[in-house]
Order: structure tokens, then C-alpha cells, then sequence
């Protein structure tokens, strides 16, 4: 899939580009090794099928399910007041409650329209371009106001936003087609019942042939027979089929 994207920036920018930041949501910090050891090294061995091309690449993962949460207080002289609004847009917290080695942050870019703000945390697993706190948090930040859907900031990095909208009409289009296999094997199952009623109409269909020439009837009253039971085991076979 990373081959099939720089084709299409080349195709619209007539270049590949200088610099990848890539963000990825859904990973717990268990998981960061192996990130790395898979997904990264699968974007590098993708730029490596464009001849001379080496990127500087950025690999952030982004959480939202945790516990943090943060609050605006009001120091004076005498002690310290917690207010009840919630932080505003761009706060960010990169120290004491951070990671001491590793690069990492909380951002919360969002306006807290109800309830209480989570800010999103941000790790940097791998940064070739060298970007500093105070710069990758800006980038971030300014990000938030570019998403399409909505005119304030909000609480995602808008990759990650997108990257969650196109997963969830995926998912829409893969339960359609299991429905529709679904309804296949279904009528798969109904098809030895249409045949024995087609059996069954033949057997009474030779009866009722046989009878005749044994009766004499008239050729004319016996296909007028024939039809009138070929209707009525239509019927009821439809009726079987849905009820």
C-alpha cells in the first residue's frame, strides 16, 4: 500500500517527498518493538523500490484510551483552586507526568463542549528529521484545524481521524458482501427442495398421463389438467420457500 501511495504523490506532485510523518493509532506501548521492527521497516523496504530515494521518516503512534486527564488550576498566595472549565485548545504537558527517556506528550487540541477533556498522547518512536518538542507539538496542533468535517480543532491528528473513517466504510463494505454470501448459501439450501417439487411434478405429470390413455380423456382436458397441478405446485413451493 506504501508503493501505491508514493505513485499517486508523484503523479500529482511530479516528486516523491522529502520527508514522511507517519501516525499510527491502536497500538499499546507492549506493542511499540514490534511496530517498528514490522511497519517501519516495511515503509523504508517500500522508498527502496524508488531508485535514489531514502526519506527521513517520523513514526508517532497516537492514544487516546487512557486515564490522563488534566485540569486548569488557579495559584494564588494562599493556596491552590481547581477551576471546573476544561484546559483550552494547545495545551500540552511534556514534563512529570511524561515518560523520563522516551519522546513523548500530551496534546489536547480540542474544545471540551461536554464533560471532561482527554487529551491525546503522542510517542515519537522514531524521528529522523530531528524535530524538537516545541516543533512537532505545533505541527500537530496546527494539523487539528485542518480536518474537513469540522471548522474547530479536534481531538485527533487528522491522518489518524481519516485513517478511522476509511477502516469504518471497509468494515460497512466486508459485512455486505458476507451478507450477501450469506443470502447465496441460503438459497443454495432451498434449491434441493425446488427440486424435488420439480420431481414430484413430473411423477404426477406421467400419473396423470397415464391414466388418461387408460380413461380415453380428450389430449385437450388433459393438458388443461396438467397445467392447473403445475400452478398449484408452484404455489406451494413458494409458499414453503417464504414462509
Amino acid at each position: 500500500m506504501m508503493i501505491e501511495l508514493l505513485d499517486d504523490f508523484f503523479i500529482l506532485i511530479c516528486k516523491l517527498p522529502i520527508r514522511i510523518i507517519f501516525f499510527r493509532d491502536g497500538v499499546s506501548e507492549t506493542q511499540f518493538s514490534k511496530v517498528l521492527e514490522v511497519e517501519l521497516q516495511a515503509i523504508k523496504k517500500a522508498c527502496s523500490k524508488f531508485p535514489y530515494y531514502n526519506p527521513m521518516i517520523t513514526f508517532s503512534v497516537v492514544q487516546k484510551r487512557h486515564h490522563t486527564r488534566l485540569f486548569m488550576n488557579d495559584r494564588n498566595s494562599s493556596s491552590v483552586h481547581f477551576t471546573d472549565e476544561n484546559i483550552p485548545p494547545g495545551t500540552v504537558v511534556d514534563t512529570v507526568i511524561t515518560h523520563p527517556r522516551e519522546f513523548d506528550f500530551y496534546l489536547c487540541s480540542h474544545w471540551g463542549m461536554k464533560g471532561t477533556s482527554r487529551p491525546t498522547h503522542y510517542h515519537v518512536l522514531w524521528d529522523e528529521n530531528r524535530f524538537k518538542s516545541d516543533e512537532i507539538q505545533k505541527l500537530i496542533h496546527n494539523l487539528c484545524y485542518t480536518f474537513v468535517r469540522c471548522t474547530k480543532p479536534v481531538a485527533l491528528v487528522p491522518p489518524a481521524y481519516y485513517a478511522h473513517l476509511a477502516a469504518y466504510r471497509g468494515r460497512l463494505y466486508l459485512e455486505k458482501s458476507d451478507s450477501r454470501s450469506v443470502m447465496q448459501s441460503k438459497f443454495s439450501r432451498l434449491l434441493p427442495l425446488e427440486q424435488l417439487h420439480c420431481q414430484r411434478s413430473e411423477i404426477m405429470l406421467r400419473s396423470l398421463c397415464s391414466i388418461a390413455e387408460l380413461l380415453k380423456i380428450s389430449s385437450c382436458h388433459i393438458r388443461k389438467s396438467c397445467f392447473s397441478f403445475l400452478m398449484l405446485e408452484t404455489s406451494v413451493f413458494t409458499e414453503d420457500k417464504y414462509a
